[in-house]
């Protein structure tokens, strides 16, 4: 979470917009991607399903290292 002026272009996001900012060490200057959104529905299925997909992974570790510690 962060802090942006209203002259950012995350404060100016309208609706279901999504938004994504890349920075790197080599190009500090922002590449802005910005565009329509799926909706909060579509989202939060989108979110839960990484949510599955990583307890899926977490549990096929255990099962290949059954001894190894979190």
């Amino acid at each position: 979470m962060g802090k942006y002026d209203a002259s950012h272009p995350f404060a100016s996001l309208k609706g279901s917009d999504n938004i994504i900012a890349f920075t790197t060490k080599r190009f500090p200057n922002p590449l802005i991607v910005q565009g329509a959104g799926a909706g909060a529905a579509v989202t939060a299925f989108g979110v839960f399903s990484d949510i599955l997909k990583i307890k899926r992974q977490v549990e096929y570790a255990a099962r290949l290292h059954p001894n190894a510690h979190s």
